[in-house]
């Protein structure tokens, strides 16, 4: 393997870390609900609390606050310094609220921080949509984009719990966007519970490509968890490219996440295959069950056929066990194939150059002459990123030569491009 494709390689696995958003910031389509008005219009004045229904916040052992109107009820909640706790406290008061009829709307303008007042309505939109989801829906139509975003799919799970079709016209006759695309997973998702073939077959009704991939992927994901031989001879029925290679990674990611050792198995089945996509599969299972067994993951690999994709994956999950592991970094990787030992070493001297510089020195210097440059390139490249002043000031002490002339390139390779 030459200096250049180990570069290359070393490159790679940040493709497990990066994420994408798409999707236009439009509102969706309100539609009018012929049987209830769009707010809670309570007519219910603002009695003491005195009993506290289960799941409600647990306030306070004192026998006052079962005496405690909503308002001050809010007020206690509010003032809870662990924000987790306030946040769950908040949605489960905005469900009680709502299910007693207080006045929620009033209460919802004396939240000032939007993060908890979007969780006292989540609890409102949620306890609304067990009832009347479209009221819930039209709501929400005046709502933040930020805010539908979030609720919209709440009220959408919520609808298809017990009519996926009706919830299924109602997204996709919403206006495309972020929104849209949020609550058509969510559609599909919560459909999957009830009955998962047909959810699987609706959704490759979108002529939409973007929303077929997700509302598949929320299903096979969902599906997965529970029905694994189900799925996999449901995905072995699609033959469209790209729609297979999403079916792939649902699956991939589901299993990995609940078994790893399981996900090996039924990679390996996948893989078999001639029509699987390697690569879907291959850099799906490294990048998440590698993080949970990364020794089992390991051995998995470098077992496979050698690809780009493979290589990729070997040098992700060397850079996990190398931060876990210490041994793995001093002698651990000597074990390894030769093909795979020069990806690992690679792989090791980045991750100990961003998480501990002083002991990468030290690992670079027990390193053969041969890898000298490609491993002080790699490992400069990884402090840089983290401390680049640092990593300019030790390149400075370097005596001229191959080395330096590598920890120069890494420093350099570390900047952003303009």
């Amino acid at each position: 393997m030459t200096a250049s494709s180990l570069k290359l390689t070393f490159f790679l696995p940040l493709a497990f870390c990066l994420g994408l958003w798409a999707g236009p910031h439009l509102l969706t389509t309100p539609v009018q609900s012929p049987t209830a008005s769009i707010k809670d219009k309570s007519t219910k004045s603002e009695t003491a609390v005195k009993i506290k229904a289960p799941g409600e916040p647990n306030l306070s052992q004192n026998n006052s606050s079962l005496e405690s109107t909503p308002a001050e009820i809010l007020l206690q909640v509010l003032e809870n310094p662990d924000r987790h706790a306030r946040e769950r406290e908040l949605e489960t008061l905005g469900s009680s609220h709502f299910r007693h009829q207080s006045d929620w709307e009033k209460r919802l303008t004396e939240i000032t921080d939007q993060v908890d007042r979007t969780s006292y309505l989540k609890g409102i939109i949620l306890e609304w949509s067990k009832s009347d989801p479209l009221s819930a829906l039209n709501y929400l139509t005046n709502a933040s984009l930020g805010t539908r975003i979030q609720l919209v799919p709440v009220a959408v799970s919520e609808w298809a719990k017990r009519d996926p079709k009706t919830a299924e016209k109602w997204v996709t006759s919403s206006s495309f966007g972020e929104v849209r695309t949020q609550a058509t997973e969510s559609l599909y998702r919560a459909w999957a519970l009830l009955s998962p073939e047909a959810a699987a077959q609706n959704s490759l009704s979108f002529s939409d490509v973007s929303l077929r991939e997700r509302a598949l992927s929320g299903v096979l994901q969902e599906w997965s968890a529970n029905d694994l031989p189900a799925v996999a001879a449901f995905t072995a029925t699609i033959k469209e490219g790209s729609l297979r290679s999403v079916a792939l990674r649902a699956v991939a990611e589901e299993m990995a996440r609940r078994n790893p050792l399981e996900a090996i198995r039924w990679a390996n089945a996948e893989l078999s295959t001639s029509n699987s996509n390697t690569g879907a599969i291959v850099s799906t299972v490294a990048s998440i069950a590698g993080m949970e067994q990364p020794s089992a993951i390991l051995e998995w690999l470098v077992n496979l056929p050698q690809t780009a994709d493979t290589a990729s994956a070997i040098a992700g999950v060397s850079s996990y066990r190398a931060e876990a592991d210490p041994s793995f970094a001093e002698q651990g990787y000597l074990k390894l194939p030769a093909h795979a030992q020069e990806i690992a070493a690679a792989s090791i001297a980045g991750t100990l150059g961003a998480t501990n510089p002083l002991r990468g020195q030290e690992w670079l210097r027990q390193q053969s002459t041969p890898m000298q440059s490609v491993l002080t390139e790699e490992f400069t490249r990884g402090w840089a990123s983290t401390h680049q002043e640092a990593a300019q000031r030790w390149v400075q002490t370097l005596a001229p030569g191959p080395n330096r002339a590598a920890a120069e390139r890494g420093l350099k390779n570390s900047l952003p491009i303009d």
